[in-house]
């Protein structure tokens, strides 16, 4: 029942009032999760435990003549101390890579929250292939945190799952 819907609507379906400004970073992604009857938390296990399934909100913008993701998807924040105990098969960033329900919506510069409307949503799971890169991914940056070299992880180190700053510095 999203796509096609504003998040004003979705705001109201979950019961909550719309209190839509153009500051939208953050609060989509509390109006989808409100949406489905969830609380906001940054817990390390997926949303929809029960299913397994990560919720993410991911705004479109129009090109020219064509559509682009208008920021990357953020999946988890680093654990450096957590890291260290864990393996690829049982990372606890895979309960969130496993499975994402993606929420895509049309972002329009200041418009208000309650005027963005949902355009698609997708329960998209990873391919074999796609597993295996975010695991060399990640074993890269564990082998870091290993070797005490933490400082040294880069974005650019990584082809499809990459650490990155989060944040403005």
């Amino acid at each position: 029942a999203m796509p096609g819907r504003s998040f004003g609507e979705l705001v109201s379906m979950a019961g909550l009032s719309d209190e839509s400004s153009p500051r939208t970073k953050g609060r989509v992604g509390v109006a989808a999760e409100a949406y489905f009857g969830m609380e906001a938390d940054n817990l390390p296990e997926p949303d929809f435990r029960a299913a397994k399934i990560e919720l993410k909100t991911v705004p479109l913008r129009p090109r020219e003549d064509e559509i682009l993701v208008k920021e990357r998807v953020f999946i988890s924040m680093i654990d450096y101390h957590g890291l260290t105990e864990e393996e690829w098969p049982t990372a606890s960033v895979r309960g969130k890579l496993d499975r994402i329900l993606f929420v895509y919506y049309d972002w329009r510069p200041r418009a208000p929250l309650g005027d963005l409307v949902v355009s698609d949503i997708v329960l998209w799971k990873p391919s074999i292939e796609m597993i295996s890169a975010f695991g060399s991914d990640w074993r890269a940056v564990r082998k870091l945190v290993l070797e005490g070299r933490a400082q040294e992880i880069s974005e650019s180190q990584g082809s499809s799952l990459v650490a990155a700053t989060k944040g403005p510095g």
